[in-house]
């Protein structure tokens, strides 16, 4: 009885899909390092400096800040080391079915990848909610694409969810695609409304790119904002998906917001 109500005190904020198994699952010392590592994570995630945002990032011909998200992954990867957070851990061990909400961030922490090492624990971690059949939102897919700096870190982004067999609904796997195709088209936008400015003119292959968009196009109804960003008529900025820990954490306040 005991050992119940410490694990109900423990997940009390978690979401349902952790709690019910980690009351039939948990052992008292996994309890314990579940509710310190939410603690750890949760701090990291409340520090971690503002992510630069992707596509502003190319449009500006800067470099991301490398600084904060290599800090952000680090203390990630510290927090997985230092709880022992790993897909073939007993049951009764693993510390990850309580951890509620912040598991999502510890995976947002990890991206954008600082190292192959780092690809290497998003992997992990993925691989610990396939076993649980955790199911990630359409809020957290959304934000691992809009973390990443490069169209190569979103397709590993996209690879390893699919590879890692994460439970997700038919409207979470088409925000993905989404997510990814638009990071595609908006990259190719803003490389021609470069060589617009370059040469003071609009190339054909220019004007075929905004009528047809990239041939594996999943939305036509993106073609006239691709347009205003070739063309210039769209500030970068706006073209940009919001990455950063305090947007992730607003929209999950509309979200709730929406059923109360």
């Amino acid at each position: 009885m005991a050992m119940r109500r410490a694990v109900a005190a423990s997940c009390s904020r978690a979401p349902p899909r952790f709690v019910a198994g980690a009351a039939r699952l948990l052992s008292a010392q996994a309890v314990d390092r579940s509710a310190a590592a939410r603690e750890e994570i949760n701090h990291a995630w409340q520090t971690q400096s503002k992510v630069s945002a992707p596509i502003a990032d190319m449009a500006a011909g800067g470099s991301p800040d490398s600084a904060s998200s290599s800090g952000a992954a680090a203390a990630a990867e510290s927090i997985i080391d230092k709880f022992d957070l790993r897909p073939d851990i007993d049951r009764e061990e693993d510390a990850t079915v309580a951890l509620g909400e912040a598991f999502d961030r510890l995976l947002l922490l990890l991206v954008p990848f600082d190292s192959p090492k780092s690809v290497e624990y998003f992997e992990r971690m993925l691989a610990v909610a396939a076993r649980n059949g955790t199911e990630l939102s359409i809020r957290t897919i959304q934000h691992l694409f809009a973390r990443c700096r490069k169209y190569s870190e979103a397709l590993t982004v996209f690879h390893a969810l699919r590879k890692a067999g994460v439970r997700m609904n038919m409207h979470a796997y088409y925000a993905m695609c989404f997510c990814l195709q638009r990071l595609e088209e908006e990259s190719w936008a803003i490389k021609m409304r470069e060589a617009i400015a370059e040469s003071d003119e609009v190339s054909p292959q220019a004007v075929q790119f905004v009528l047809d968009g990239c041939p594996n196009q999943l939305l036509p109804e993106n073609k006239p904002w691709l347009g205003r960003i070739v063309l210039a008529d769209a500030d970068p900025e706006s073209a940009t998906t919001k990455g950063a820990a305090a947007d992730f954490d607003a929209f999950g306040r509309k979200w709730t917001a929406r059923y109360e």
